[in-house]
């Protein structure tokens, strides 16, 4: 029985979104590409305000070969947000393609879920994205989102096969090791999670990022004072990365000096304001300083990341103690945003 063929008259809105999302990466991973791409072309036109929903039609069309409206599509999710990094990557293969001069977004920047991402596409997409780019074009990409020293779109390096199936296998490890540094932090296995975060260096992964998190890990299993130092070397190092400043906000929230970690948070968000994660623990902050602002916050952001902030909400983080206060305890959390179904 095709994945499509059941009762939508049934289905909530989210479900229905979540169902076709859930069809197009289908279709993707079984490369056919064009089923795909449809699959996501409705998607925009029900939820045409959706940056990352352009970003993922910008990809998909890309796939199927479609590279003068994938640009269009991708020019209007970053029209949308100039940050998103689904169509950043997906216009840096146009750039390798076209052979245009200029950087290309390395991990640098990017929250582990957004290596996990970009390093899983590299991997899964190898295929495809060898045939569009060329082997040249594909390896300058890999090596790029690893290394930023190598950010220009030069195709003029020399390359092989052998060359292709490493920087392939790299990025699998790379994305793989990503997405379960995440599910361990989401579970609290401390322990796990460095482990897990010491293998990725062995896979060339230096970034803010993993440093931040790493000191976080180590704050959590009981040595608080080394991750205080750690953290401070790291924003000397790196001043204006979010990373580590969401990290030193939450251990500003852990002891309680909320005006500190509503610093901390604020500037996070100047470089990340679509985030949810930070504007949510930036309303906790807030609420932990009886400030009317934090609870407007978080109905805002509750909005619009339901799923995302009932989880969050849900894991009984210490850090959101002063939204649970405010908002008597798990009760916001059986409120449900309606919309027209599409």
């Amino acid at each position: 029985m095709d994945a499509m063929a059941y009762d939508e008259s049934l289905m909530t809105p989210q479900e229905w979104m979540q169902a076709r999302m859930q069809r197009a990466r289908a279709l993707k991973e079984n490369r056919r590409y064009k089923e795909a791409e449809r699959l996501w072309a409705e998607l925009v036109a029900t939820h045409p305000g959706d940056t990352w929903l352009y970003a993922r039609w910008g990809g998909a069309l890309l796939l199927a070969g479609d590279t003068e409206e994938a640009r269009t599509a991708l020019t209007r999710a970053l029209d949308l947000y100039s940050e998103n990094t689904v169509a950043r990557f997906h216009r840096a293969c146009i750039d390798v393609r076209d052979g245009r001069s200029g950087r290309l977004p390395t991990l640098q920047g990017l929250s582990f879920d957004e290596i996990g991402a970009m390093c899983s596409w590299a991997a899964e997409d190898a295929d495809a994205l060898t045939t569009l780019l060329g082997e040249t074009g594909y390896v300058t990409l890999c090596r790029n989102l690893q290394s930023p020293e190598s950010g220009s779109a030069d195709r003029t390096v020399s390359t092989s096969g052998d060359e292709v199936a490493v920087w392939q296998e790299r990025m699998d490890a790379i994305g793989g090791s990503s997405w379960d540094i995440c599910e361990a932090i989401r579970k609290r296995e401390w322990t796990n999670a460095i482990v897990l975060l010491k293998e990725t260096k062995a896979h060339g992964l230096k970034t803010p990022s993993r440093n931040a998190v790493l000191i976080y890990c180590y704050y959590n299993i009981g040595e608080k004072e080394t991750a205080k130092k750690a953290i401070e070397q790291l924003l000397e190092h790196v001043p204006s990365h979010p990373a580590p400043m969401m990290t030193q906000a939450l251990f500003a929230l852990d002891e309680l000096e909320y005006a500190e970690a509503e610093r901390y948070l604020r500037m996070a968000l100047e470089q990340r304001p679509d985030d949810w994660s930070v504007s949510l623990y930036l309303a906790a902050a807030l609420a932990g300083q009886q400030k009317d602002e934090g609870m407007a916050l978080f109905q805002k952001v509750r909005q619009a990341y339901p799923t995302e902030v009932e989880n969050e909400m849900r894991s009984e983080l210490e850090y959101l103690r002063p939204l649970r206060a405010q908002s008597g305890g798990s009760s916001l959390l059986r409120l449900k945003i309606h919309e027209p179904k599409p």
